[in-house]
């Protein structure tokens, strides 16, 4: 019987926020994540099929064993180690964000040495490097929360009240369909009740 391993998989949000306040995003996809690592001999036993061919034991970690995700995150952290202020794992997508393009620069030429040190591949034609604007982890990020309203905040009284009014405060912009957005009632001008 397989004890199944905890790691706690990362907050999508927390990464999103954290990507989206830098000038620069790199996103890095591994070649088949879980396939670059190998399977000791006594894993490979323990993961042996067998098929009306024969019997298969797998030299590389397949996808769907119980503690995959458990071993890829935890070697995706060693590897990064260090690196937390710059890049940020999400299972086999590694982001890195950067302020300036010369931080920028030494930042990618440090993470792609790590990986090469640990023997991973990276698949180019999913990689994105030195963006402004990318979609991260099914959020469309940059680093220019509300460009829009303070652009067109002049065609229009209305916005431009909403945008003098949002100017002292330090915050983030989500979208949230409205499907989505549990407090809509509590914020919609008209009850969606009728009483």
């Amino acid at each position: 019987m397989t004890r199944t391993e905890f790691y706690p998989i990362p907050n999508i949000e927390q990464r999103v926020e954290t990507v989206a306040a830098a000038k620069f995003i790199t996103l890095i996809d591994l070649t088949k994540g879980y396939w670059q690592i190998p399977l000791s001999p006594k894993a490979q036993k323990i993961a042996a099929f067998a098929t009306s061919f024969g019997v298969y034991r797998p030299l590389r970690m397949p996808f769907g064993l119980k503690n995959a995700p458990y071993y890829f995150s935890q070697m995706m952290s060693e590897i990064l180690s260090g690196c937390e202020k710059y890049a940020t794992p999400y299972l086999d997508d590694i982001a890195i964000f950067s302020e300036t393009w010369e931080e920028h620069l030494e930042h990618l030429e440090e993470i792609l040495n790590r990986l090469k040190k640990a023997n991973l591949t990276i698949k180019p034609s999913k990689c994105k490097f030195a963006q402004q604007e990318v979609q991260y982890l099914g959020h469309i990020v940059d680093h220019n929360p509300l460009v829009w309203l303070k652009n067109n905040a002049g065609n229009n009284g209305r916005l431009l009240r909403w945008a003098l009014a949002l100017q002292s405060f330090n915050f983030t912009i989500m979208h949230k369909k409205g499907k989505d957005n549990l407090n809509v009632d509590c914020l919609s001008r008209n009850s969606l009740h009728a009483d």
